[in-house]
């Protein structure tokens, strides 16, 4: 699962906020990854892979690799702010 809160003014990011549950211990915000969209465009694609793995240290259990939780981690995160993009640009 994922959260994701992002404020824009002047189509620059000014505020973003990033958490993701179902890959740890506990749910964990993203702050490293919320810096790299700060004051930038909004850009799913500064969400990468490695980032969010970072972020998360995801474990492996019966459900999922950890690679794969970093993976989808970071996917549903792009999907999310690019959806936030295009209601932010209606």
């Amino acid at each position: 699962m994922c959260a994701a809160r992002i404020e824009i003014i002047d189509n620059h990011v000014t505020d973003a906020a990033l958490a993701v549950g179902s890959c740890g211990p506990v749910a964990a915000r993203l702050s490293e990854v919320e810096a790299a969209l700060t004051g930038r465009p909004l850009d799913p694609a500064l969400i990468t892979d490695a980032a969010v793995s970072a972020a998360l240290s995801p474990i492996d259990d019966v459900r999922a690799d950890a690679d794969y939780r970093a993976r989808a981690a970071a996917e549903l995160l792009r999907r999310s702010v690019a959806r936030l993009g295009r209601v932010e640009a209606a």
